[in-house]
């Protein structure tokens, strides 16, 4: 007998089962408009570090959006991500 593959929840939850509504306003407004400087602002002060990690998986990040988060990320996991983000080649020069 074959086994399904894990489902994967987009949404933005806090613990299984509850949506955190603030981070997921934010994620639907990310897809249907993309990052624009007051939405990326409230996702600095309100946004969820899920949110931030999904930002950061992003093909269409730029520097700036790089250093602010190495700055001011809600965790030490994003913060070290951005960094490490920007030691890649294509964000070094």
């Amino acid at each position: 007998m074959r086994t399904l593959p894990v489902y994967k929840d987009p949404r933005m939850i806090i613990k299984r089962g509850i949506v955190d509504g603030v981070s997921e306003a934010y994620r639907l407004e990310f897809l249907e408009k993309g990052i624009s400087t007051t939405w990326f602002k409230n996702v600095l002060d309100n946004g969820s570090a899920q949110l931030q990690n999904h930002l950061l998986d992003h093909d269409k990040i730029t520097k700036a959006i790089l250093l602010q988060l190495a700055e001011h990320g809600v965790t030490k996991k994003v913060r070290n991500k951005a960094h490490q983000k920007l030691k890649s080649k294509k964000f070094k020069t």
